[in-house]
């Protein structure tokens, strides 16, 4: 119930539970809790009214539910899969509306969440960062091409496209698992490496062309013919 009332910014009836001595920081079988939903839900706010309550901003260890047999894809796919995970990720991959996703993403970072934080899951060789985690769930970009929440990262000091793992860099990350043009355009002006290989799938090119991302295929022929087109100008 209370999860439903913090997603819903039921203020009052929250405070009653609160004053019946509800455990704020009381935690789900897969370890989801009242802050988490409120960074979920972009809701500065309730967030800032947790805090008033006594919750753990940044505590959060997600887990399967040793009660259930999960499937596989499930592990792999939902956030409890991910044993590395914060309440900026829940955010990333929940929120719809880019300005309350900065305002919380903002909040988050100057009370000591780092922005370099790594999302991972144990199934998985590669760490991902917040821009990646971010164009690959994030509903602005998809939806309205709308890429300030990625910008915002970027301009605090995420790496563009650090070492995700197995040989991997984000760019590669983003051949296989982002499907926009805008967000792939994004990452390559930013000056990810398009020539930095794997040991399994080559470059981001060779990497797009081996999962079949054909946005990714098409965007990085564009790109690449946008910057021929830029120095011949420049000359």
């Amino acid at each position: 119930m209370a999860l439903h009332l913090v997603k819903t910014e039921n203020f009052d009836k929250l405070d009653d539970l609160l004053a019946a001595g509800y455990n704020v920081d009381l935690e789900t079988s897969t370890g989801y809790n009242a802050m988490m939903w409120a960074c979920k839900s972009g809701s500065l706010k309730m967030i800032k009214r947790l805090l008033d309550a006594g919750a753990s901003l940044n505590k959060v260890k997600l887990h399967a539910d040793k009660k259930s047999n999960t499937p596989f894809f499930a592990q792999v796919t939902m956030e409890h899969g991910f044993s590395g995970y914060c309440g900026a990720a829940g955010l990333l991959k929940s929120c719809a509306n880019a300005q309350k996703s900065t305002e919380v993403l903002n909040f988050l970072f100057d009370n000591k969440l780092d922005p370099n934080f790594r999302v991972y899951c144990s199934l998985f060789p590669f760490d991902l960062s917040l821009i990646v985690w971010a164009l690959w769930n994030s509903y602005p970009v998809y939806k309205h091409d709308d890429m300030s929440v990625q910008q915002l990262l970027l301009d605090r000091k995420v790496p563009i496209d650090p070492y995700s793992g197995a040989s991997f860099n984000m760019l590669h990350i983003t051949a296989m698992m982002v499907f926009n043009a805008t967000a792939l355009t994004w990452m390559l002006d930013n000056k990810a490496d398009i020539n930095k290989k794997t040991w399994f799938t080559g470059t981001f090119y060779e990497t797009a062309v081996m999962f079949g991302n054909q946005v990714a295929i098409d965007t990085y022929n564009d790109w690449i013919l946008m910057q021929g087109a830029e120095d011949c100008c420049k000359k």
